[in-house]
């Protein structure tokens, strides 16, 4: 985490949110209990919903009426097609959201009775986002005060994110979900660093 005084001053209202992140279609699964290993449970309902954790939080951020980026991947598919629908409907820049190879990301979600779920996440065209790609779209941009990113994307990625943003002297925040190593060479580029308890325990230690 950065201490230095000049990466806290207020941020223009008027700055872009640039959010680098994944993009995924949720399938979520409604069902009175979750199966055994190796049962067979019947299924209630089947939903398909965007989503994806920088997604989410660009969606978010929009909604509460910032001019937001979103810079990320998703697959040559029909799934890719409606997310980049979905972005567009939110009013969010999607011009450095590239077309990858391959199937979008997916998430897969079984919500029980009693609202416990269970979730698989396979990171589909989400994986393809590089570090060049991220620096590129971020040095294009003016007017750069948030850059936002989270760990369901490429190290690399997360990495350059940050970096970018902190050499255009924006804010940097790190949602540092899912739980994953993060380097402290990329923690040092970090104003805002926002986990969980789980993943505070993580990164602590404790």
């Amino acid at each position: 985490m950065n201490s230095d005084p000049q990466h806290h001053q207020p941020v223009a209202t008027s700055g872009r949110v640039v959010v680098v992140g994944s993009l995924n279609v949720d399938l979520v699964v409604g069902l009175m209990r979750m199966p055994a290993p190796g049962e067979t449970v019947m299924g209630e309902t089947l939903e398909r919903h965007p989503g994806g954790k920088g997604l989410n939080q660009a969606v978010a951020a929009a909604r509460l009426g910032a001019r937001v980026n979103m810079i990320g991947a998703v697959g040559n598919d029909d799934s890719g097609v409606w997310l980049q629908g979905i972005v567009n409907e939110e009013g969010i820049d999607a011009t450095a959201i590239i077309t990858a190879d391959g199937p979008s990301g997916t998430a897969l979600i079984e919500v029980d009775a009693t609202g416990m779920n269970r979730i698989v996440v396979i990171p589909g065209a989400n994986a393809a986002l590089t570090a060049a790609d991220v620096t590129a779209a971020i040095t294009a941009l003016d007017d750069v005060a948030v850059v936002l990113t989270q760990g369901e994307i490429p190290l690399e990625a997360i990495t350059a994110a940050m970096a970018a943003g902190r050499a255009r002297g924006a804010r940097t925040i790190l949602n540092p979900a899912p739980v994953r190593e993060y380097p402290e060479s990329l923690l040092a580029l970090v104003d805002f660093l926002v986990p969980n308890e789980h993943e505070a325990a993580h990164l602590s230690g404790l």
